[in-house]
Parts: C-alpha cells; sequence; structure tokens
C-alpha cells in the first residue's frame, strides 16, 4: 500500500511540467474519511480511530503540506500542484471487534451504510488547508431514496464548504450510477435513472443544486 502511495505522488509530480506546457492547472483529488470512536470511553476505539486516520487521511495530507516524503519512505519532494480537490462523504465511526475487521455505527446512514455527518467535511477541509493551495470539492453525495434528505444533504454540506473558502462543488452524482459492491442499488443521483430502459427523470435535488448554481445564493 505504501508503494502505491508513494508511486502516484511521484508521478504526479512528473506530470506537473507536461500537464503546465499546455497551460492548464494541475490538481491532486484526495479522498478523506475521518474515523472517530464508536465510544469516547474506549482506548482501543481511540487507537483504532488514530491509525486510520493516519493511514487514510493524514499521510498524504503531512507529505503535500512538507512537500516531502518521509525518510522511511525513501524521502523525495512531493506535493506539485496548483490546487487540491477533496473527496467527502461521510465519517467513519470505529468500534472494536475481535471477530471483524471493524463496523460502522452511527443513527444517520446512507444506502451504502455510511454515517452522515456534515463536520466530517469541516474536519477535512482543515485538514487539506495546510497544503496551502485552493481546495475544490470534487466529490460529495448521498445514496438514498429519500430526495428531501438529499436536499439536506447538500444544503449542509455546501454551507460548511463556502464558510472555510472551497472554490468550487462538485455533487457525486449527476444520475444513479453503478456501484461496484452493490449495483444500481444506491441511489447517489439526483437524476434518476432506471437501468433497464435508461429513462432518466430529474429529481428535486437537481432543480435545488441547479437554482444554488445559477442564482449563486444557497436558499434555507
Amino acid at each position: 500500500m505504501w508503494r502505491a502511495l508513494v508511486n502516484l505522488l511521484r508521478a504526479n509530480d512528473s506530470a506537473y511540467e507536461v500537464v503546465k506546457r499546455e497551460g492548464n492547472q494541475v490538481g491532486l483529488i484526495v479522498h478523506i474519511s475521518p474515523a472517530k470512536p464508536a465510544s469516547r470511553f474506549s482506548l482501543i476505539d481511540w487507537g483504532l480511530a488514530m491509525g486510520m486516520n493516519y493511514v487514510l487521511n493524514r499521510f498524504i495530507a503531512n507529505a503535500l503540506a512538507k512537500g516531502k516524503l518521509p525518510d522511511w519512505l525513501g524521502g523525495g519532494e512531493v506535493g506539485r500542484l496548483d490546487y487540491i480537490g477533496l473527496n467527502y462523504y461521510a465519517v467513519a465511526k470505529v468500534k472494536f471487534n475481535p471477530l471483524t475487521m471493524g463496523e460502522l455505527v452511527a443513527n444517520k446512514q446512507n444506502q451504502r451504510g455510511w454515517v452522515i455527518d456534515p463536520k466530517g467535511l469541516r474536519w477535512a477541509i482543515r485538514l487539506v488547508k495546510r497544503v496551502r493551495k485552493p481546495i475544490m470539492i470534487t466529490e460529495n453525495g448521498i445514496a438514498t431514496d429519500d430526495d428531501e434528505a438529499r436536499i439536506r444533504y447538500i444544503r449542509d454540506h455546501l454551507t460548511i464548504a463556502i464558510k472555510e473558502g472551497a472554490i468550487g462543488y462538485l455533487y457525486w452524482s449527476l444520475l444513479d450510477n453503478y456501484e461496484w459492491e452493490i449495483g444500481y442499488s444506491a441511489r447517489f443521483g439526483i437524476i434518476e435513472c432506471d437501468p433497464v430502459t435508461l429513462i432518466r427523470r430529474p429529481r428535486a435535488s437537481a432543480y435545488f443544486l441547479g437554482s444554488v448554481a445559477s442564482s449563486g445564493e444557497l436558499t434555507y
């Protein structure tokens, strides 16, 4: 895993000059899923959450913020980019279970079992702010059949993105899409898509997000 992360960071740097020759902006996208202990009274849960946060979230953010890889991975400069893209969906609440790799626990979840918490986006943005580059929210979405819940999700997360100074926001997804693990059963789209007939029907969330984009105002 570490070799893959290092190679991705070095490949981005190697491609930087080539892409810049065409007058383009070069960015790097990171996926952040903040890990929190399921029980604040469990030292094991805290330890697991800290470990997950380092491996899944802080490692790349630290390397980009410092502009170099840690010595135990060979060192070397990394982090040539003009902006940073941030993918965020939910938090991971970690609970120790000796019989499994872990489990997610929360009251608010989507069809993927993800824990919905808009404050996690604030945590993620502030983590990558250390890179000192403009931040674009490149993925943010919810899988649900409840479109009112989708509108609330967009409003809550977009509010935080604006307050934290993000330069843009891309919702996932335009259409109901195929998920590798569960097929078409997760409804992410602001446009409903029948997987058999391919008929498309805009949901209310599509008109909500469209009004925000056209007016530049977020209504409550």
